[in-house]
C-alpha cells in the first residue's frame, strides 16, 4: 500500500515551539510526531512551521513570515499531496495588524485549492 502525503503548514504552534524552554519541543513530544505516531505505518507526515508566519502579511522587517507566499512554495516542493492542514491566523491578531476574527477566516479563500 502506498503511503499518504500529510503537510502540517503552519506558524510556531506547528513548529512546536516551547516558550518556556526558548526551543523547539523535542522531537518525540511534539504534537505532529505524536500524530504521525498515531496513524501507523499509511501516512508520511511533512511539518511546514514557522514562528510568527502568518496568512499573507510582510510582517514589517521581518522578511518570510508570509505564509501565502511560503504555501505556493511549499506545495510545489512536496508534490503530491494527498492532504493539507493549514494552521495559521494566530499572529494575525497581533495588535499592529489591527484585525479581526472575520478578516482573518476571510484571508484564507487566498490559498490556492
Amino acid at each position: 500500500m502506498n503511503k499518504q502525503t500529510v503537510l502540517f503548514f503552519g506558524d510556531s504552534l506547528t513548529f512546536c515551539y516551547d516558550a518556556a524552554a526558548h526551543d523547539r519541543t523535542v522531537f518525540e513530544n511534539r504534537w505532529t510526531s505524536i500524530v504521525e505516531q498515531s496513524q501507523g505505518e499509511n501516512f508520511r507526515f511533512i511539518v511546514e512551521g514557522q514562528g510568527g508566519r502568518t496568512i499573507d502579511l510582510d510582517d514589517g522587517d521581518i522578511q518570510g513570515k508570509n505564509g501565502l507566499k511560503a504555501f505556493i512554495q511549499a506545495i510545489y516542493s512536496h508534490w503530491n499531496l494527498d492532504y493539507i492542514f493549514i494552521m495559521l491566523g494566530t499572529n494575525e491578531l497581533k495588535v499592529h495588524h489591527r484585525t479581526d476574527a472575520n478578516t482573518i477566516a476571510n484571508k484564507f479563500r487566498k490559498f490556492p485549492e
